[in-house]
C-alpha cells in the first residue's frame, strides 16, 4: 500500500495529462525540477531539487516526460484534464481501500520550462496529510 502512496503521490505531483493525444511537447534533454510549498502546514524540507533525462520519444509524450504513468494503471476513480492554450487543468482521485490521493492541480507549459500549483491530500493507515506545492521545471541541456 506504501507504494501505491508513493508512486501516485510522485505521479500527481508531476501529473500534467493523461490525453495520450497531448498537442504539447517538451524540449529533449536534462531537465532540473524544484519543488517548494507545505506539507500539513510545515514547509518542505530546502534543496527539493532533482535533474533526470527525458528522451526524443519521451519529450513527444507529455505524459512519459512527467512520469504520469502510475495514474494510467487504473487505481484513479477519477481523472480529469482540461488543456486550453498553455495552461492544463487536472483533478485525480484515487482509492485503494480506506487509502488514497486527491490531487487539484493548475500547470502552465511551454516547450523549455513548466510551473504547478499542486494541492494534495493523501490518506494512508487512517492519518491524512495535506500539501500544498509549487513546481517549476527547466530544460538545463543535452543530456550528459
Amino acid at each position: 500500500m506504501l507504494m501505491f502512496v508513493r508512486g501516485a503521490a510522485t505521479a500527481a505531483a508531476m501529473a500534467l495529462t493523461i490525453v495520450p493525444a497531448l498537442a504539447f511537447e517538451f524540449e529533449p534533454g536534462q531537465w532540473g525540477e524544484t519543488e517548494n510549498g507545505t506539507e500539513d502546514g510545515k514547509p518542505l524540507p530546502p534543496n527539493n531539487s532533482t535533474k533526470r533525462c527525458i528522451s526524443q520519444a519521451d519529450a513527444a509524450d507529455a505524459s512519459k516526460a512527467l512520469q504520469v504513468e502510475a495514474l494510467k494503471a487504473g487505481t484513479c476513480q477519477t481523472a480529469e484534464v482540461d488543456e486550453s492554450g498553455d495552461t492544463l487543468t487536472a483533478k485525480f482521485r484515487c482509492k485503494e481501500g480506506a487509502d488514497g490521493i486527491s490531487m487539484d492541480g493548475t500547470f502552465k507549459m511551454a516547450r523549455k520550462s513548466y510551473s504547478a500549483k499542486v494541492q494534495m491530500s493523501i490518506t494512508m493507515g487512517g492519518k491524512t496529510s495535506s500539501s500544498d506545492r509549487t513546481i517549476e521545471g527547466k530544460w538545463l541541456g543535452a543530456c550528459p
